[in-house]
């Protein structure tokens, strides 16, 4: 889950949740305003040269696209380099390449030992290294927030208790709190940066794991118009073949129009299988789900009247024609109270619902949240290594692996 409220109330309720289902163990919280109560997490763990370019580029936001290509140019020749060389993927490494000309030097030498055209590219940008600076300082100042701020310690590490791919293949429950109010465009930038991520994750699964080894897993945004870019609609649509199901959280359409691609809000109400509506007031809005929910035939009666001492009055005498109206009344999206929701299926088949939600309640204070520890998740990685391992026959004078994940809190039918 992507939360851009970062209220303590979900994670309190989401900690009640995986301590009542025996799932503690599978629960990892990242969050900017709590960096204490945080797993760390490096988005830049996963991914090709390519890959780790896009999720960095991708993540800013750019007025000039000259100046976004001189970025992603940069940022590859450095990512090719430092993958060249087995280097870890850090903000502080690559911001140390772009600002520090003695670090450009070392990676340009380790460079040139094992490829002379790749090196070529460093050796341009340490003579044109002065000019980096205005042409580079969008994507210089974006690693100094994420490698320099109060919560860098927890994104900034070469073994992250947070893996987006494990957490896929472990079918673990990731928050993510970050605070929009509190923390605006880093926490946008993060978002996006997630995002990104999970497009890595997911180009991953189709490209290495069966089709028939692949499940459901759920993916939540909320307040989601503040971390899509106008990239995210094609993520959108390949994702489902990694069974990634995306479920975006927003106020209204409005929050889906983008002024420079003003098709995205219908690329997105077509790629999308199910929506939930609740009361909405923007009258243009509120027609939209009235069409995308369709009409039906039905028979409409007419009756005839004649002028009476007493009044108008029918003469008994009328007719029924076939017409047509919408399933899903405008009137009804309008008056929609607390609690109720209008629901249009597109698929296997369209269906349309007035339904009442269910509240789940407030659950029984579960304690103060304690994210899990380096060695707890060291332990849980070690268990569950084992347990595939023996999955399909356990020798007798083994240990149950699965012992170790009762331990931490594990139910073993999860």
């Amino acid at each position: 889950m992507i939360d851009g409220k970062g209220d303590l109330e979900l994670l309190d309720r989401i900690h009640a949740i995986a301590k009542a289902a025996g799932r503690l163990g599978d629960f990892y919280f990242f969050s900017l305003a709590h960096p204490e109560k945080s797993n760390t997490y490096n988005p830049l763990l996963r991914g090709n040269a390519t890959e780790l370019k896009d999720k960095i580029v991708g993540s800013m936001a750019w007025s000039e696209e000259f100046y976004r290509r001189m970025a992603e140019q940069a940022a590859l020749a450095i990512l090719n380099s430092l993958i060249l060389t087995g280097q870890k993927i850090r903000f502080r490494t690559l911001h140390a390449c772009l600002t520090d000309l003695e670090s450009l030097k070392t990676l340009s030498d380790l460079t040139g030992a094992k490829d002379k055209n790749l090196q070529l590219d460093l050796v341009a940008m340490i003579n044109n290294f002065h000019d980096n600076r205005k042409f580079l300082s969008g994507l210089m100042a974006d690693l100094y927030l994420s490698s320099r701020s109060e919560f860098s310690e927890k994104l900034d590490t070469d073994n992250p208790h947070i893996d987006l791919l494990e957490a896929y293949q472990a079918q673990n429950i990731v928050y993510f709190a970050l605070d929009l109010q509190g923390y605006g465009d880093t926490a946008r930038r993060m978002g996006r940066m997630i995002l990104q991520d999970l497009k890595t994750v997911s180009s991953y699964i189709q490209s290495n794991i069966q089709e028939s080894k692949r499940h459901f897993f759920p993916v939540f945004i909320d307040d989601a118009a503040s971390f899509l870019d106008l990239g995210f609609v094609d993520f959108l649509n390949k994702s489902r073949a990694s069974k990634l199901a995306i479920a975006l959280f927003h106020q209204s359409l409005g929050d889906l129009f983008f002024r420079s691609a003003p098709k995205f809000q219908q690329q997105v109400i077509e790629n999308t299988n199910i929506k939930i509506i609740l009361r909405q007031d923007d009258p243009d809005a509120i027609e939209k789900f009235s069409k995308i929910a369709g009409t039906r035939k039905t028979l409409i009666p007419t009756y005839q009247t004649e002028e009476r001492l007493t009044g108008k009055g029918m003469t008994g005498t009328g007719s029924v024609r076939e017409g047509q109206e919408f399933k899903i009344e405008p009137d009804l999206i309008r008056e929609l109270k607390r609690g109720e929701a209008v629901v249009i299926l597109k698929s296997p088949g369209l269906f349309t619902d007035h339904i009442k939600l269910d509240f789940f309640g407030h659950p029984e204070y579960p304690g103060t949240f304690k994210p899990l520890t380096g060695e707890e998740i060291e332990k849980i990685r070690a268990a569950r290594e084992l347990a595939a391992q023996v999955e399909k026959g356990m020798p007798p004078d083994v240990e149950d692996p699965h012992s170790e994940l009762r331990k931490l809190g594990f139910n073993d039918n999860k």
